[in-house]
């Protein structure tokens, strides 16, 4: 399907794959190989029976441990943590399953080349000697994308329109940027070209709009809280499907309908399109095929029942929740009600599970006073109703999480978000 991806020498070979069928055709890209290049010119991949090419899953700072955790559970080989994300080698139906399947990851990217541009004449050298023809779409022109950091080529649109220029040569338009789209629409393919340190680094962008734009949310509440760091914290929260959830301040319904989907073994992308559907030499057929398998590996068993309560002040956010729910095809499993916090109580019949919730704090909703006002009533709701029941409060602010008087453990490391950086506090099972 398309190019051979090609890697430095430097990139270590992180293994074979679970159980990769390759591209359409048995491989990742097509498996000609270009001309034996001067030294100075990237190194071909050169694919293996296997069609294996390194993939690299991108993830929010801080976020690497988790992703790295969900990329083994989804079968992928030898994932390894590194700054920004997780890098495994694969093949085209492990890019397929990440885009579809992963909770947590922000995109995903396929690396096509590294090698070394310490000026534009050697870049443009370079990327001409590439054959970037097979990156054609029948959508539009190709998107392109460049980023400049600590190298001597510090001119992002200079290096972009060397790229525009190589694709030129090959025969394929290209433009620089492009507007945002919609998770319904399939987006034309994007190269993104990254210059650090003299060293230069081009990818595929299998994905378009980012993943945690699910497409199935459609209604959404203030400051909404991103469905990939709901998952994220779902993770760190160590919750299971047997263990009931409580969201008081749900909102839209972020952090159940992640943990509905989760149990229920649906896929996290089942409701939108991607970049990768947008190259030429996409094959539907071959990709029904990867969701159907992929769908079969991540459906349980058996169904745990499941106890997913949410509440909220605002009717309007309640219904909204509900209109989520439905479209999600999730209804059935969650359970959203009017209620503020003052009559938080134990759903029937449950006497423990996880409270986990996003609160408003500081800068993102509320004036200071009125939320140190909140989080203590919070606090003493959940001290006196819900002894059994272990609690996760995320804020930005310390100070909102003391006021609760909730005997929270040391805080997870803090993740960026909306301009913030925000931290999950977590309690053991209340007295």
């Amino acid at each position: 399907m398309g190019l051979s991806p090609v890697r430095s020498h430097k990139v270590p070979d992180t293994g074979p794959p679970s159980d990769d069928k390759g591209g359409p055709s048995g491989r990742p890209f097509s498996s000609r190989r270009a001309k034996a290049p001067k030294p100075a010119s990237p190194t071909l991949f050169s694919p293996d029976p296997a069609g294996r090419f390194e993939i690299f899953l991108a993830s929010v700072p801080g976020g690497e441990d988790i992703l790295r955790q969900e990329a083994l559970s989804l079968g992928f080989a030898h994932p390894r943590a590194v700054p920004g994300g997780v890098r495994f080698t694969g093949g085209w139906s492990h890019v397929w399953r990440a885009n579809l399947a992963s909770a947590v990851a922000s995109r995903v990217l396929v690396r096509l080349a590294q090698f070394e541009a310490p000026d534009l004449k050697r870049l443009a050298h370079q990327l001409a000697a590439f054959p970037l023809s097979e990156v054609r779409s029948p959508l539009g022109p190709v998107r392109v994308e460049a980023q400049c950091a600590k190298s001597k080529i510090f001119h992002s649109g200079a290096a972009a329109q060397r790229l525009i220029e190589a694709l030129d040569q090959h025969g394929v338009e290209a433009v620089e940027g492009g507007e945002p789209q919609s998770p319904d629409e399939v987006p034309v393919p994007r190269l993104m070209l990254r210059l650090d340190h003299d060293r230069a680094t081009l990818s595929l962008d299998t994905t378009g709009t980012p993943l945690h734009r699910r497409g199935l949310k459609r209604d959404v509440g203030r400051a909404p809280m991103r469905e990939t760091l709901a998952s994220h914290f779902l993770h760190q929260a160590a919750w299971q499907p047997e263990e009931a959830l409580l969201d008081p301040f749900c909102g839209s319904g972020t952090f159940l309908l992640e943990a509905a989907g989760r149990a229920t073994g649906k896929l996290a992308g089942r409701g939108r399109r991607f970049a990768f559907e947008g190259l030429q030499s996409f094959a539907p057929d071959s990709f029904e095929e990867v969701a159907k398998a992929t769908a079969e590996r991540l459906a349980p068993q058996k169904t745990p029942a499941l106890a997913l309560w949410g509440s909220d002040l605002d009717p309007t956010t309640i219904a909204a929740a509900k209109a989520n729910a439905a479209r999600a095809a999730l209804a059935d499993q969650l359970h959203f009600e009017v209620r503020g916090i003052s009559d938080v109580a134990p759903p029937p019949g449950l006497a423990a599970g996880l409270i986990l919730t996003n609160p408003p704090y500081g800068e993102r909703l509320g004036d200071p006073q009125a939320l140190r006002h909140l989080y203590a009533t919070f606090g003493k709701v959940l001290r006196e109703r819900f002894g059994g029941w272990r609690v996760g409060v995320i804020t930005s602010d310390e100070r909102l999480a003391a006021a609760t008087r909730l005997p929270f453990a040391a805080p997870f490391a803090p993740i960026p978000h909306g301009g913030m950086r925000i931290r999950l506090w977590m309690t053991e099972s209340l007295a």
